[in-house]
């Protein structure tokens, strides 16, 4: 990969395939080294007390280190180190509840009725469907013509 480089500890990235942190709303993609990679990956999901300390405080010296100034990768970083933060608190208080963290990021199983589409959506889909197709069809015919007037012009400028 090239010029590609941690959002952490801006070393250099090589290999393709890095870990990405977090992909700007512009579609860029933050990148991680594997040493970077490993420490969010304690960080986010370790339920040993000391190994989260750990490694938010080496997340944190990088940080503060290199003077991270990119917003996406802060606030990703920030939500990672804040949720490891409050684990490695209710750890050892002991009311950490593993389920109760996998409850908040389940996904819907089933849409909203007032989000599924309705079949009122479906007929104009394909109403709209059927109208880009015949214009479609009509447009080819067109350009078609265009074509073959182009290319009559070009023999009869040619010959005559």
């Amino acid at each position: 990969m090239k010029d590609c480089y941690c959002s952490l500890c801006r070393k250099g990235i090589e290999e393709e395939g890095a870990p990405i942190l977090a992909i700007s709303g512009a579609g860029i993609p933050r990148y991680l080294c594997e040493e970077c990679a490993a420490e969010v990956e304690l960080a986010a999901g370790s339920l040993d007390v000391e190994q989260i300390k750990a490694s938010v405080s080496s997340i944190s010296d990088k940080i503060s280190a290199y003077g991270l100034e990119d917003g996406v990768t802060m606030k990703t970083v920030g939500d990672i180190l804040s949720a490891a933060t409050k684990r490695a608190k209710a750890i050892e208080d002991g009311n950490y509840d593993p389920d109760a963290e996998c409850a908040e990021g389940e996904e819907l199983e089933e849409l909203p009725e007032e989000l599924l589409e309705s079949e009122e959506d479906k007929l104009l889909d394909e109403k709209e469907a059927e109208a880009a197709a015949k214009l479609d069809k009509v447009m080819n015919w067109v350009w078609a013509g265009v074509l073959i007037g182009v290319a009559a012009f070009m023999v009869w400028w040619l010959f005559f």
